[in-house]
């Protein structure tokens, strides 16, 4: 691999880990394509953190935080008294918000921004926000968080976002279009799948316009930040 490490799971990981937790009668539901938003009802609801590895997590408003599986220290298990631990870090939007300076209800509008792929084609220098002299492994995000702490609403923020991208008046307002869609990810909504998880009651179907909705965009204006993975990913909640 041009001396770039890579990580590939095994052929048989997934029907492994499925036999694993139905011998540990762990029951699970399982999400064609994105369940990010189910996970975070879920983790609302229950009051408890979520375990990930994808960064929209920050982005979701988490009472008990987030816990990326990046930073769990695996090989040092930790003792305390007669209890073992591993050491892991928890992040909560709330100081990432009070680090940049930015107002909570702007952070749907930092992500439809930063991921959406018709913002990106319109090459919008975010890194030209960033304060000088100020180092950063990131100077597009950084420079977008910066720019938009100037704002207090989402939907102004969005609007000066398209004057940034020259585009002709009427185009506006499809492309607000796409990123209020594109914002809707990381809206709060109830759990379909408490009653699953407590009581064994299958969710319902969705309705025909929320199957439909998502088909009809088009290709090269996605709805999805680009730290998504593709929409053949299946996503998986544990209870």
């Amino acid at each position: 691999m041009n001396g770039q490490q890579k990580k590939f799971l095994p052929r048989m990981a997934d029907f492994v880990f499925r036999q694993t937790l139905a011998r540990l009668e762990v029951p699970v539901a399982q999400c064609f394509e994105e369940a990010d938003q189910e996970i975070a009802a879920l983790a609302s609801e229950w009051q408890c953190p979520v375990l990930s590895n994808d960064s929209d997590f920050y982005v979701f408003h988490l009472p008990a935080g987030f816990l990326p599986t990046s930073h769990f220290q695996w090989k040092e298990v930790k003792r305390s008294g007669s209890r073992s631990y591993i050491s892991c870090r928890r992040f909560y939007n709330s100081s990432f918000c009070a680090f940049f300076g930015l107002q909570h209800q702007l952070l749907p509008a930092f992500a439809a921004l930063a991921g959406n792929d018709y913002v990106k084609q319109r090459g919008i220098k975010w890194d030209q926000f960033v304060p000088k002299g100020r180092e950063t492994n990131r100077p597009q995000l950084e420079g977008l968080l910066c720019w938009l702490k100037n704002f207090q609403d989402p939907q102004e923020a969005l609007e000066a976002a398209v004057v940034l991208m020259g585009q002709l008046s009427e185009n506006k307002k499809e492309i607000l279009h796409r990123l209020h869609v594109g914002m809707e990810e990381y809206e709060p909504r109830g759990s379909k799948l408490s009653r699953f998880f407590l009581h064994g009651a299958p969710p319902e179907f969705p309705a025909l316009e929320e199957v439909i909705r998502p088909l009809s965009l088009k290709p090269g204006c996605t709805r999805t930040p680009s730290s998504r993975t593709p929409s053949s990913r299946t996503q998986t909640s544990l209870g």
